[in-house]
C-alpha cells in the first residue's frame, strides 16, 4: 500500500505491564499516564492495549467483555469489569484505611483490681 503525498500514518507503540490483579486501580492509573504521554485517545486502541496486558486467568474473569465487546465504550467497559472482578470493595478500603491510621480494632487491656 503506497501512501499518497501529504498523507501519513501515526503509529505509537507502548508495552504495558501485565495486569496487576492485586491493585487494578493503581495499574489503570499507570496505564492512563502511559496513554497520556503517547497521546493514545482512541477507545479501540486503549481496549486492545489492555487486552494485550491480560494473562490467561485474568482474561477468563472478564471473558464476556472480551468475547462480546460492546459497540461503544469498550475500554471503559473492560476497565470496569476488571476493577469489579479484582478491585477491593469500599468496605475493604475503609478497613485498610482505618488500620493504617491506627483506628482499626485494637486490643484493650483492662486490669480489674483484685480484692
Amino acid at each position: 500500500m503506497a501512501l499518497q503525498p501529504g498523507s501519513h500514518i501515526n503509529a505509537v507503540f507502548i508495552k504495558l505491564h501485565e495486569f496487576w490483579t492485586t491493585s487494578p486501580e493503581v495499574w489503570f492509573a499507570r496505564v492512563k499516564a502511559q496513554f497520556g504521554t503517547k497521546n493514545i485517545t482512541q477507545d479501540q486502541t486503549r481496549y486492545d492495549y489492555v487486552i494485550s496486558a491480560l494473562g490467561v486467568r485474568t482474561a477468563e474473569e472478564v471473558e464476556d467483555v472480551l468475547v462480546n465487546p460492546p459497540y461503544t465504550d469498550r475500554y471503559a467497559t473492560l476497565k470496569n469489569a476488571l476493577i469489579k472482578a479484582f478491585g477491593k470493595s469500599q468496605a475493604q478500603r475503609d478497613s485498610e484505611l482505618l488500620n493504617l491510621n491506627g483506628f482499626g480494632k485494637q486490643e484493650t487491656h483492662c486490669s480489674i483490681p483484685q480484692n
